[in-house]
């Protein structure tokens, strides 16, 4: 499949050069975008541009009575900051083309870096705290999470956009950060998501946010399901009360 099957259409020309970019296309447990639409959110960051294909789904978001792009890219040339915010899961078949075309904009557009994330369903309960490790495609950046104390991951597997944005960034000596989160349920995961962030505040200072409002989410979501589970949960009569 041609790659000119993906384009960025930039409508506003803001200058981009040592730009961090944060990829927001879905991930399990909505990591990134929780992620993405946080950072837009706190830093008022302007919408510049789009990423369309006809081979999209036919969809349009309604904001402020406008229709909007579902796959947007946002920046603030004072921050250096700029961020991708998707709202569907595009088809595998157009993974490889994103990928190569965001990484490719990014090298032409002298951004200094690109964070993606993916996140992993693993069984266990919503109160345990997901790990996060990372995986950096140069060996600069490997070292700079190090000395952040950012656990790298030794083995394991990557996939969908975050593994072909690495590869592309290994190939071009281009610096990228994955962070794998795991994860414990497929809602939105407000504390990993925060978690996330904290690491994100190591490495790149100029861009720290504070994290507090995602935990009091996650906290609301935590108490809202423990709710709904103890309404549902079977009304179970004691053993011998029926039949006498």
């Amino acid at each position: 499949m041609p790659k000119e099957i993906i384009e960025i259409k930039e409508y506003k020309k803001l200058d981009l050069r040592e730009s961090i970019l944060i990829d927001g296309f879905p991930s399990v447990g909505l990591i990134s975008t929780i992620i993405s639409n946080y950072y837009i959110s706190a830093f008022n960051l302007d919408g510049m541009a789009f990423i369309d294909s006809p081979y999209f789904p036919p969809l349009t978001l309604v904001y402020a009575k406008k229709p909007k792009y579902p796959a947007r890219i946002h920046a603030s040339e004072d921050k250096k900051l700029t961020v991708i915010s998707c709202e569907f899961t595009p088809a595998p078949q157009l993974v490889r083309a994103i990928g190569e075309k965001i990484v490719k904009w990014a090298i032409t557009r002298h951004i200094h870096s690109i964070i993606t994330f993916v996140g992993i369903l693993e069984k266990g309960s919503s109160e345990q705290v997901s790990e996060v490790y990372a995986v950096g495609s140069t060996e600069q950046i490997r070292n700079l999470l190090s000395e952040k104390n950012i656990p790298l991951l030794e083995h394991g597997a990557v996939i969908g956009l975050p593994a072909i944005i690495l590869n592309e960034c290994r190939w071009l000596n281009f610096d990228a950060v994955c962070f794998v989160v795991r994860v414990f349920h497929p809602y939105p995961e407000f504390r990993a998501a925060a978690n996330v962030i904290e690491h994100i505040n190591k490495i790149y200072p100029s861009i720290a946010v504070d994290t507090q409002p995602l935990y009091k989410e996650a906290e609301n979501i935590e108490k809202r399901i423990r709710e709904i589970r103890e309404a549902t949960r079977p009304v179970q009569e004691p053993a011998g009360t029926l039949y006498r």
